[in-house]
């Protein structure tokens, strides 16, 4: 057993035992991950709080289910879970038009282009969106976002290329990177973006 994977078992095994240090430990190990992923998914930072506190409701819920497999991945599919259940229930809510009274100034380019990828994730379909922030923002191997989500590798590897592809388009479109940046090989500039090429399997 490696040492990350006897350490998971150690904290759940205090955890388990009632050892309040232990829950404390856990939600800080991995609320900055949760957290970014939901924000990924959900867009703004309210939802995501709600969506990373229901996280980790479930997971201390559901700690007996653990199979011994690493906590990262599993804490995340817990959360991935969260986050595709309150987006289905968003497009149930009536949307109400938001009056703006002053119009914020514009940020540096390099925080309004992370606004802008924020903004594009959302316009994605939600597999794609999933991939590339379990990916490119939480620095999970597609391996272990193939676990995360139960699909085959070249599944994950081909919603990456269509995802990255995808949000490219969408930031050329509306005017947040020169319509010229791109490459013929590889649609993402590494270093506005800092994303690695993802071939297709």
């Amino acid at each position: 057993m490696s040492p990350s994977r006897s350490s998971d078992h150690l904290l759940i095994q205090r955890v388990r035992a009632g050892d309040e240090l232990a829950r404390t430990e856990l939600v800080d190990l991995f609320l900055n991950d949760v957290f970014r992923m939901c924000l990924g998914m959900l867009g703004n930072t309210h939802d995501a709080e709600d969506a990373a506190q229901d996280a980790f409701i479930r997971v201390f819920r559901f700690l007996h289910h653990w199979d011994g497999r690493p906590l990262k991945p599993w804490i995340l599919t817990i959360a991935a879970n969260v986050c595709r259940n309150q987006r289905a229930a968003s497009r149930l809510a009536v949307a109400l038009p938001i009056e703006l009274a002053d119009r914020p100034l514009a940020p540096p380019p390099a925080v309004a282009l992370e606004g802008a990828i924020q903004e594009g994730l959302q316009s994605l379909r939600e597999e794609y969106r999933l991939v590339l922030v379990l990916h490119h923002q939480l620095n999970q191997p597609v391996e272990k976002v193939g676990q995360i989500l139960q699909k085959p590798l070249g599944t994950v590897k081909t919603w990456l290329s269509r995802g990255r592809k995808a949000l490219w388009r969408w930031l050329v479109a509306g005017g947040h990177v020169p319509l010229g940046a791109t490459s013929s090989g590889d649609p993402f500039p590494e270093e506005p973006l800092g994303f690695e090429p993802v071939k297709e399997a």
